[in-house]
């Protein structure tokens, strides 16, 4: 319609080869198959009927419509691949990002389980180190008053009892870790 208004100008043909493109930016090619047999379609019958408006002679060859829409077959094919290649790259592109973002996620859940981890490792450290020096300590403080002052044979007994309770129950606990 817009060529037959426009006297079947060449710049209209311009603006329809362009309105494809623009559709063709929309990266689905089905877009396209309507105005493609439109297009094809009026320049059949203007071809037909009124020759001048799309051939710019009074008289035209019955064939000469086929000229013309090859042209725009023509282009609507290499839009056709620019659409599908773009559409195939713009998925690729959402499967990498996908990805990454799973990786990350993942990544995430694996700090806070290291994270998790030292944080136990730690406390535990730290509870092993006071069950280790308690016993440990009593033992070397009874062994230091033990030699300073041999004192009475029945505290020397007590301080001995004590030194061999806190050397066993040190055993102990290196034999659990």
């Amino acid at each position: 319609l817009l060529i037959h208004i426009a006297g079947g100008r060449l710049e209209t043909h311009f603006h329809i080869f362009g309105s494809f493109a623009f559709l063709a930016a929309y990266r689905d090619w089905k877009l396209l198959i309507p105005p493609t047999i439109l297009v094809a379609l009026d320049h059949y019958l203007r071809g037909a009927f009124w020759p001048q408006s799309v051939f710019g002679e009074a008289t035209g060859n019955s064939w000469r419509w086929l000229e013309h829409g090859g042209w725009v077959v023509f282009e609507v094919l290499f839009l056709v691949i620019s659409a599908r290649l773009a559409t195939k790259e713009m998925r690729a592109m959402a499967r990498q990002r996908t990805e990454l973002e799973l990786s990350h996620r993942e990544l995430c859940q694996a700090k806070e389980l290291v994270e998790a981890a030292n944080a136990a490792k730690s406390e535990f450290l730290a509870n092993m180190s006071h069950e280790i020096r308690t016993p440990l300590s009593a033992i070397l403080g009874f062994t230091d008053v033990l030699r300073r002052n041999m004192g009475q044979p029945e505290q020397r007994e007590q301080y001995l009892a004590t030194i061999q309770s806190s050397g066993n129950h040190l055993l102990t606990l290196i034999n659990d870790i």
